[in-house]
């Protein structure tokens, strides 16, 4: 789906995306502390690419953290990410940093091949479920996942999430911010 975006509207959807982020993040509360960390992301193939706006992000205050894997089948940790940090390509092309800062994310922003509810559909690994699961709800409270809108999907009624799966709190599109529906009990 993603992948045939002409350039200049992925361009124009990233830069849509950026201003939504932003606008989110001024809408959470509690306060964040001083320096909170924002994890973003390297983006891989086709994803939504937020590198441009990096700077405008730390111009606001937030420390910027990119995702690391650390074991097969662990939570992500996030270190600290600077313009003049040196980076490691990893498994699947992702690129981390390679003198790790570590650092806990206030807010969570995470690209998704796809989303349906509050739901985000990734590369079957389940890192940021198992991420969002070890917060114990304090970062799923401050998570949105990232998509171009064309990446909605529709499931069938007869579709059931895995125990594993969590929802974020928002998704983010070029079109703007989907919250939950009211009422709706959030799962995960």
């Amino acid at each position: 789906m993603r992948d045939g975006l002409d350039p200049r509207l992925r361009c124009a959807s990233d830069a849509a995306i950026a201003t939504h982020l932003r606008g989110w993040l001024a809408t959470l509360s509690p306060l964040p502390p001083s320096d909170p960390a924002l994890a973003l992301w390297w983006p891989i193939g086709s994803e939504p690419d937020l590198r441009p706006f990096f700077a405008g992000f730390r111009a606001l205050g937030w420390t910027v953290a990119l995702p690391c894997v650390v074991a097969r089948g662990s939570a992500l940790r996030f270190a600290v990410y600077d313009t003049d940090t040196p980076l490691r390509t990893v498994a699947f092309g992702l690129q981390e940093p390679a003198s790790p800062r570590w650092v806990e994310p206030w807010a969570i922003a995470a690209p998704c091949v796809g989303f349906w509810g509050l739901y985000r559909l990734g590369y079957g690994g389940g890192y940021y479920d198992r991420t969002l699961a070890a917060s114990h709800g304090l970062a799923q409270g401050r998570s949105a996942a990232i998509a171009y809108s064309q990446s909605r999907i529709e499931l069938p009624d007869a579709f059931a999430p895995q125990p594993l799966d969590q929802t974020f709190s928002a998704v983010i599109t070029e079109e703007g911010v989907i919250h939950p529906d009211p009422g709706t009990p959030a799962a995960g």
